[in-house]
């Protein structure tokens, strides 16, 4: 799929399509961050389909990738995953924007989990597994390296050290503990709930903020507080982080960017009462240009 690129103030922002998966509706729609009471499922297919979206930042001054997806690397993982339809692979996802693997300057991971990085590392023809962006600075919080590799037992499958281990050699990973500036108007920050160490994004450029939400809010349906997927390793700690970036981000008037949504990747997250609702992004009123 090719999408029209976001303006945000100087930033140039491309969606990248990395393909889609399916999980079970009940995972999807899980109600164990609970203090709502019984919840109704949203009608629908036995099976929700994912999408995997990536995001490529033209700052002006440097190039920044958010996600990688699944990679090309063979992997035990990945062949679990039901419904997969790959998309045309980051390299010629990237080429669409124009740019190379080679003019990425950093990439950022939200968390480690093999469909948000696969695609950091691939297989050289001799076999060896490289970092697939061979000038790019790797970003990753520091708590979350360590419980990739020695992660709790319920999320030990959603790990492939092939997708991340072959950067700490390569000498282009940075790892940060909390908030950290990343380049001018890129800033990481920690939103836990998903996994202990999960990170948000946010560009900010011109007085205008973007956030990417990575698997805090994966998709619309997320957007309030009703749901949490089941593979959230605290949900409760979920919800409180989602509700904490909603007080800041909501009167400040961020847009927002979904990292699993297949119809919508940017949008609003507005208050009406007690419920919150995503809004896909509209030319009209939004003070943003696509």
């Amino acid at each position: 799929m090719t999408r029209r690129p976001l303006a945000l103030g100087r930033f140039r922002i491309h969606a990248l399509d990395l393909g889609r998966f399916s999980i079970s509706r009940r995972d999807m729609y899980h109600t164990g961050g609970g203090a709502h009471g019984p919840v109704t499922l949203p009608p629908g297919p036995d099976r929700v389909v994912l999408a995997m979206n990536a995001l490529l930042i033209e700052t002006g001054q440097a190039r920044v990738l958010i996600e990688t997806g699944l990679g090309t690397k063979p992997s035990p993982a990945a062949s679990r995953l039901r419904d997969l339809v790959p998309g045309p692979g980051l390299a010629a996802a990237l080429g669409v924007t124009g740019f190379l693997p080679g003019d990425v300057d950093f990439v950022i991971n939200t968390h480690l989990h093999f469909d948000h990085c696969g695609g950091n590392t691939e297989r050289d023809p001799d076999g060896i597994i490289r970092p697939a962006f061979p000038k790019a600075v790797y970003v990753i919080q520091k708590g979350e390296w360590d419980a990739a590799f020695h992660p709790p037992s319920r999320d030990k499958e959603s790990y492939e050290r092939s997708d991340f281990e072959p950067l700490a050699e390569s000498g282009r990973l940075r790892l940060v503990d909390g908030e950290a500036t990343i380049a001018e108007g890129i800033r990481v920050f920690p939103t836990p709930g998903h996994t202990a160490h999960h990170q948000g994004v946010a560009l900010i450029s011109e007085g205008r903020t973007l956030c990417f939400l990575g698997d805090l809010v994966p998709t619309s349906a997320h957007a309030g507080f009703s749901f949490v997927m089941s593979y959230d390793l605290d949900p409760r700690l979920n919800l409180r982080t989602k509700r904490a970036l909603y007080d800041r981000a909501l009167p400040e008037g961020w847009v927002f960017a979904l990292a699993h949504d297949p119809a919508h990747v940017f949008g609003s997250i507005v208050r009406t009462g007690t419920r919150f609702e995503f809004r896909p992004l509209s030319r009209e009123g939004s003070g943003l240009n696509t």
